[in-house]
């Protein structure tokens, strides 16, 4: 009994074992256990744990970034101008493109003088009388460090009422635009898609509904649906300059749509 107490098991555990049959067996259970003192929770060990002294980590350097807000504002507008410009009139297109570029210009690979890229511009302008080009919306990108280089996608219907011809399509393009004289200094793009047989200006419309869209639904104070409204409009005099018109007279809103005028 004695070693029972310096175990620290309740001597009342001895005369249980006692009263138990030698031939029988007793098993105690987990309440009986912790009452007899057999099992115990054992104390949770004091660990001793040392701690780093609070050493601040070096705080990196990060050199800052300034973006030219006003270059890439003013890069966009020249690209859409651009765009504007190539669909007009050809008087009105080739004037534009002749104080839109610099001397010497690195033209889809090739560096030339702008009178080269003029009289390209002006033999496609021949074969083309009728255009409108229009710059998707979302599409455009732009870096300035110092120079700006404009990218997106533009679509295209072209038309030449002479030959009976028509043709629509996209392309990508990049123009890189110097701020400190407004003069383009290199051009480059690439088809990504042809309409075949296409005789209607399918990819402008498309665009004109998409703004046609966000100007009639958006909040009318917003700013975003303002711009989607100016957008609007800037498309519908490319589409009325390749001789599409909007509605016939006597019809309702709802009936209204883009057909070729006169017709």
């Amino acid at each position: 009994m004695t070693y029972l107490i310096e175990m620290g098991v309740d001597p009342k555990l001895l005369q249980l074992s006692l009263s138990t049959p030698s031939s029988d067996i007793r098993y105690l259970t987990a309440g009986e256990m912790a009452q007899f003192g057999v099992t115990t929770s054992a104390p949770a060990s004091n660990q001793s744990v040392s701690t780093a002294p609070n050493v601040a980590a070096p705080i990196r350097q990060v050199p800052t970034v300034k973006v030219d807000t006003s270059s890439i504002i003013r890069a966009l507008r020249f690209v859409a101008a651009y765009h504007d410009a190539w669909s007009r009139p050809n008087s009105q297109a080739l004037a534009f493109m002749n104080s839109a570029y610099a001397e010497r210009v690195n033209f889809y690979g090739k560096e030339v003088s702008r009178d080269d890229v003029l009289k390209e511009k002006a033999t496609f302008a021949e074969r083309w009388p009728r255009r409108a080009y229009s710059v998707k919306h979302g599409s455009e990108q732009v870096i300035c460090d110092p120079t700006c280089t404009v990218s997106g996608l533009v679509e295209w219907f072209a038309d030449s009422p002479k030959r009976a011809k028509s043709s629509s399509g996209a392309a990508t393009f990049t123009l890189v635009w110097d701020p400190a004289t407004s003069k383009i200094i290199s051009e480059t793009g690439n088809v990504v898609a042809t309409d075949r047989k296409a005789h209607d200006p399918i990819r402008i419309v498309s665009q004109w509904q998409d703004q046609n869209g966000d100007c009639r639904g958006g909040p009318g104070d917003s700013d975003e649906t303002l711009k989607a409204c100016d957008r609007r409009e800037a498309i519908g005099a490319k589409l009325e300059a390749v001789g599409w018109c909007y509605g016939r007279e006597g019809e309702n809103g709802y009936q209204m749509d883009w057909h070729i005028c006169g017709r």
